[in-house]
């Protein structure tokens, strides 16, 4: 099954992408940064999902460091 990770600060937005996609997929809901950097190095995802606009490191920022 393929992985999809979605990334966003809102846990309402990701609730809604989780119901959505996790039918067809492994969905994993993360609202943390760092939750998001230490995941990705221990887990390959098929798709990522990434909130552009988030607080302490927005999502640019957080493809920079990756």
């Amino acid at each position: 099954m393929n992985r999809i990770l979605v990334v966003d600060d809102s846990v309402e937005c990701l609730d809604i992408l989780s119901e959505l996609l996790e039918p067809l997929y492994d969905v994993r809901p993360c609202v943390e940064s760092k939750q998001v950097l230490d995941l990705m190095q221990l887990v390959k995802f098929d798709l990522i999902i990434l909130d552009v606009q988030m607080p302490k490191l927005n999502g640019l920022e957080l493809l920079q460091k990756n």
